[in-house]
């Protein structure tokens, strides 16, 4: 999951603040931005405990 895409949801505020464990890829686009890619575990393991939690 691309960071740049998480920002635009509403819970990217929560992610941030409970994702500083979380494991990134610094990726570039072809047009030579640059992004962070999460790896999909994190981010499974995110979204399983906010649904289940709320937070």
């Amino acid at each position: 999951m691309l960071k740049s895409e998480i920002k635009k949801l509403y819970i990217y505020k929560h992610w941030c603040e409970t994702s500083h464990t979380s494991t990134m890829l610094c990726v570039t686009h072809d047009s030579g931005k640059s992004d962070n890619l999460v790896y999909l575990y994190d981010w499974e393991k995110f979204s399983r405990i906010f649904i289940n939690t709320g937070k």
